[in-house]
């Protein structure tokens, strides 16, 4: 079976930090995508694994987070990690 090992990371699964972990890994494979393209991106992974579609305001709350701790940088609506 799955044992402890699985609940362990469930979670962290579906989480607030779990996406942005995805969005960090997005942006760092692709320095300067665009904040939409970076959302939609987000929302394929999440759906693929079969969660629901990232909400709006979660996705720019994180973004947020992730430029106020020096992650991120914005430009002209372009992500830069």
């Amino acid at each position: 079976g799955r044992g402890a090992q699985y609940t362990r990371q469930s979670a962290f699964e579906g989480s607030r930090r779990q996406k942005r972990a995805g969005l960090v890994r997005i942006v760092l494979a692709c320095p300067g995508i665009a904040l939409g393209q970076a959302a939609k991106r987000l929302d394929a992974e999440e759906r693929a694994a079969g969660r629901d579609a990232v909400d709006p305001q979660l996705f720019a709350s994180i973004v947020a987070d992730l430029m106020r701790e020096g992650f991120f940088r914005e430009e002209g609506g372009k992500l830069f990690a």
